[in-house]
């Protein structure tokens, strides 16, 4: 918990670069931390009634806990599950519950509860995580659990298995429609944080930690998260009284640094996107294409974002994700003589020098 990192997702044609910025935590000893976040309200810390933001998940994941977690480092790590191996086919995963595991209301999480999970889920799907590959569970005993896919799927440690926060069966079974079950026991999980007030209306959340939490006390005893613009958080952070904030405009950077605060950058992943429905004038994939290249993506990305961006590879995945390959990738460069040549009120010609080319 020494810092919260969150992305800042530009819109245009680029890859953002800046994420978050937070101080160098030097009262990490203190009981509370103060995170401050311009977005009015982000919903409630449960897998049905979050935000679908990345604060709204990163606020659930401290309530609910998932099968396999992140190290430092973004790898898999243990959560719940203290082991998991796939079968040599990569139809199945055999999981092992950390023993020690419960949930707040210190009923244990078990082996049932995760195939609860995984039906239940299939019927109220969770709007992160799809479960359309999963064939069946098969509850080996109390503490190990199989997974049995459809094919194999890579991703689906990654995906599923660190995405998918687990519910306890004895809360949610028998309610029909989570996203109305808005009762306290909603937001029991098994994480190393609880729920003790959220006020909608100041966008405020306040979370305590669970000290007997399995995988030991987490490292700060309360979370504070307020609703705070990004020039008021520099100030507070200035002032010590604000630890971190979730995000931090492109405009700020400089106001930022010169105040002394320390700023984390990361890659969000996320390309924005320029979309065209395929009908009409658009049809025409010719037409598409010559307008990719006619976007000089990199002057977009140094003018717009002020070196905050980087023109996006095609497709969705971006450098930096495990699943990128460049091999085979055919970069979109601009060509001066589209820009030159095409006209809004030319639209015919604009086709006829496609047809032509």
């Amino acid at each position: 918990m020494s810092r919260i990192l969150t992305t800042f997702l530009a819109m245009g044609l680029s890859l953002p670069a800046i994420a978050g910025l937070h101080t160098t935590l030097a009262q990490a000893a203190d009981e509370r931390v103060v995170i401050a976040d311009d977005d009015p309200d982000w919903g409630l810390p449960a897998p049905y009634l979050q935000g679908r933001g990345g604060m709204g998940y990163i606020l659930t994941s401290w309530v609910f806990d998932n099968l396999v977690g992140q190290d430092a480092k973004g790898d898999p790590a243990p959560e719940l599950a203290r082991e998991w191996k796939r079968s040599p086919d990569g139809l199945s995963f055999d999981l092992t519950l950390d023993e020690a595991a419960r949930w707040h209301d210190g009923e244990d999480v078990t082996s049932a509860d995760v195939a609860f999970t995984f039906d239940y889920m299939r019927t109220n799907p969770h709007v992160f995580v799809s479960l359309a590959n999963v064939a069946g569970t098969e509850i080996l005993d109390e503490d190990r659990i199989r997974i049995t896919l459809s094919e194999p799927d890579a991703g689906f440690e990654a995906g599923v298995l660190m995405g998918l926060p687990i519910l306890p069966q004895h809360i949610y079974e028998g309610r029909e429609n989570p996203r109305r079950f808005t009762d306290d026991a909603a937001l029991t999980g098994s994480g190393p944080f609880r729920l003790v007030s959220h006020d909608r209306a100041q966008g405020r959340y306040v979370l305590a930690a669970v000290e007997d939490y399995y995988r030991g006390a987490p490292r700060f005893g309360e979370l504070l998260v307020v609703k705070m613009s990004s020039e008021a958080a520099i100030e507070a952070i200035r002032a010590g009284e604000v630890d971190v904030m979730t995000s931090v405009p492109f405009r700020l950077i400089d106001r930022a640094r010169k105040a002394g605060l320390s700023i984390i950058e990361s890659a969000a992943g996320h390309p924005a996107k320029l979309r065209f429905e395929h009908e009409g004038v658009f049809a025409d994939v010719r037409l598409r294409q010559g307008l990719a290249h006619a976007i000089d993506r990199a002057t977009l990305a140094k003018i717009a974002y002020r070196g905050g961006a980087v023109p996006a590879n095609l497709g969705y995945l971006q450098d930096g994700s495990r699943w990128f390959n460049r091999k085979g990738l055919h970069p979109i460069r601009p060509m001066p003589n589209a820009r030159r040549r095409f006209s809004p009120n030319r639209l015919g010609a604009w086709r006829r020098w496609l047809v032509d080319a």
